[in-house]
């Protein structure tokens, strides 16, 4: 069986959430260790999870996180033989943002999504607005400051 590798970043999970989360991960990463939480300070817990699995978990594992609705996360697949990689963030209120990656990890916009960008776009405005959100601006603008972590103190998992 072909496998690769990826990441789970929980960039903001608020604690009523985190046993929804741990399920998450145990049901489609059953490899892998549950998340050690560690408390942000505006109430919410982050943790990272890198994974190794069948190629195609990272959607799985997108689909599910975000039926819960309140979490930030991003889930990262690297591109393995014959597949290309994904990166998925979701950010409330946003939404989810979805993008293919290079074996070098850089995001693929094609030629099709260029193409309708153009034909689409009124003004040159609007043309950087879209490039923008086919290159996942919106959620990067939201989760950056969230990837900068200070040290925290790590917490036992939600279910142990």
């Amino acid at each position: 069986m072909t496998h690769t590798v990826g990441c789970l970043h929980v960039h903001a999970c608020p604690a009523s959430l985190l046993p929804a989360v741990e399920r998450a991960v145990a049901a489609q990463l059953p490899e892998c260790p549950a998340p050690v939480w560690h408390h942000r300070e505006a109430g919410t817990s982050y943790a990272d999870v890198d994974w190794h699995a069948a190629p195609g978990c990272a959607a799985l594992l997108a689909h599910a996180l975000r039926q819960l609705g309140a979490v930030t996360f991003e889930v990262t697949e690297q591109a393995s033989a014959g597949q290309d990689g994904e990166r998925f963030s979701f950010v409330p209120g946003l939404g989810l943002y979805r993008a293919g990656t290079n074996s070098a990890g850089d995001l693929v916009v094609d030629e099709n999504q260029l193409g309708a960008a153009l034909r689409e776009s009124p003004n040159a405005e609007a043309l950087r607005e879209r490039i923008g959100r086919l290159l996942g601006r919106p959620w990067d603008d939201v989760l950056e400051p969230l990837r900068w972590r200070t040290a925290a103190r790590p917490l036992v998992s939600a279910t142990g």
